[in-house]
This record gives structure tokens, sequence and C-alpha cells, in this order.
């Protein structure tokens, strides 16, 4: 049981700092797509000789809002899951998800 607990709280240390990063991340990006959009190549979602081809702005930043929101609830299921056992459910079920997102993400 102890080695369980332990497990849960590297775990949730681990998890806690990848989404730090993905909202660091995803709010650089927001704000320069947001700023200084003509860097981005924004119109529809395929591959081109320079790079990829973005969705429209709207939704390019639709999408990144949806992302920061996602990792700031991983976030806040990190720090508050000690709190409340039944959050630990919340906490993994946030990680398997981002997981199988990722995966069916890159399998485009």
């Amino acid at each position: 049981m102890a080695k369980r607990i332990k497990l849960l709280k590297i775990t949730k240390i681990i998890w806690g700092i990848i989404c730090i990063f993905y909202v660091w991340l995803m709010s650089d990006d927001f704000y320069t797509v947001l700023k200084t959009p003509e860097i981005y190549h924004l119109g529809g979602e395929e591959l081109i000789a320079d790079g990829w081809l973005y969705e429209p702005q709207k939704l390019y930043l639709t999408d990144c809002a949806i992302s920061i929101i996602w990792f700031l609830i991983g976030l806040m299921l990190c720090l508050f899951q000690h709190k409340r056992e039944k959050l630990k459910y919340g906490f993994i079920v946030h990680i398997i998800t981002t997981f199988i997102y990722v995966i069916v993400v890159n399998m485009r």
C-alpha cells in the first residue's frame, strides 16, 4: 500500500510538471498566433513544401485555448487530489484520455 501511495505521488509530480510545461507552451503559441499570425501558414491543415499549413486562425486559437484549459484541469487535479479521494480517479482518467488523444492525433 505504501509503494502505491509513493508511486501515485511521483506520478502526480511528473504529471504536474508536464501540465505546467504544456500550459506554458500552448499559452505562448496562443499569444504568438494572436499577435503575429503572418508567421503561421494559416488556412488548412496539410503538409506543404516549407512546413505545415495550419487550420484557420480562429480554429487554431480555439484548439490552443481548449488545450490550455485541459492541462490546467490536469494541474488542478495534481494539486488537489490529496484533499479528496474521489479526485484520484479523475487524475488517472485525465492522464489516460490525454495519452489516447495524443496517440489518435499523431496517427492521422
